[in-house]
């Protein structure tokens, strides 16, 4: 028997209260004793402590840098304390600003940042910021995939399956929300447009993203669809044993034969899943999506406030959704 939405829901949130304590029990554990040297000496953990201690969003009159036409068009020179204070500290950087170009790297699609600076008093390109760069991609790629589906149904069967309808919706409002309203009214600018941001190793490090931050896009996507995955997976889990109709073997061959064509969620129409798999299938999201929001931070394209406010929202926006 299908779980009610407000059973999910409840059900959900109960287990978000449980996942914080937990979190907050292993922090605990992670600050005292012998792991706290193990756990400080990581490059992530520098990161986001750096981070969340100077929790520092973008300075200045727009969501734009210091470097950028913009500033120069609206603002006139560089301000001269920056100008005193590069040329003593970082002149290589003073001269690319003067340039116009961005000195942490470059800015690519979709928001996100290279980090690939030639200086040693900007932030280096390393495998975390790869990884980070990979990680903020996700969420496009399962919206291309999201569509790709909506359109190849469309196009086979002349319509359009309630669940790709139903996600295809929620992320155009969910962007709608975001970048057509909330960052307009905020207007934010994401971390280093002034050159205020450095990292634990003294590196000046920042955004080459020229639009607002604030709250993050990636995050509310990413937390959101995890959201709705997970509830939509719970929908089709069944209370008891799993069915006998097939075996363990058919079982993973004829989930495998959905995954190969797109469609592992049919599996789950199909044949209902047990707790166990269900957990697997939520695990499996969760190492895809749940890193997102912090490897914006590892980008310096958004602060803690920003990944964090836009966590929150995109949970409070699925759920609403999966109400409606």
């Amino acid at each position: 028997k299908n779980l009610g939405p407000n059973l999910v829901c409840s059900i959900v949130l109960k287990d978000l209260f449980l996942l914080a304590a937990m979190l907050k029990v292993i922090a605990s554990l992670c600050l005292h004793g012998c792991v706290a040297t193990w756990w400080h000496s990581i490059p992530l953990t520098k990161t986001l402590q750096q981070a969340w201690a100077e929790d520092i969003p973008g300075l200045g009159p727009g969501c734009y840098g210091v470097w950028t036409p913009k500033w120069q068009h609206e603002q006139g020179d560089i301000p001269a304390n920056l100008q005193q204070s590069l040329n003593a500290t970082a002149p290589e950087l003073l001269q690319r600003i003067q340039q116009h170009e961005c000195p942490y790297g470059r800015a690519l699609p979709g928001q996100v940042t290279w980090p690939q600076s030639q200086f040693e008093t900007a932030g280096q390109r390393s495998i975390l910021g790869v990884v980070a760069v990979v990680y903020s991609y996700v969420p496009y790629v399962l919206a291309f995939k999201a569509i790709v589906d909506a359109a190849r149904e469309m196009w086979r069967n002349r319509y359009k399956t309630t669940s790709q309808l139903y996600v295809l919706l929620w992320v155009l409002c969910a962007l709608i929300l975001q970048e057509g309203i909330l960052k307009h009214i905020f207007r934010q600018p994401r971390p280093g447009t002034m050159m205020q941001v450095k990292n634990y190793e003294g590196r000046y490090v920042g955004s080459c993203v020229q639009s607002c931050g604030f709250p993050s896009s990636h995050s509310m996507l990413a937390t959101g669809w995890l959201t709705i995955l997970v509830l939509m997976r719970l929908s089709y889990v069944h209370t008891l044993a799993s069915p006998a109709s097939l075996t363990e073997r058919d079982k993973i061959l004829q989930f495998l034969k959905y995954l190969l064509q797109g469609k592992p969620y049919e599996f789950y129409r199909q044949e209902g899943s047990t707790p166990t798999e269900f957990m697997a299938d939520v695990t499996m999201w969760l190492i895809a999506l749940g890193p997102v929001p912090i490897m914006r931070v590892v980008l310096y394209d958004h602060s803690v406030e920003q990944i964090m406010t836009g966590s929150m929202l995109g949970i409070l926006f699925a759920l609403l959704w999966w109400q409606i």
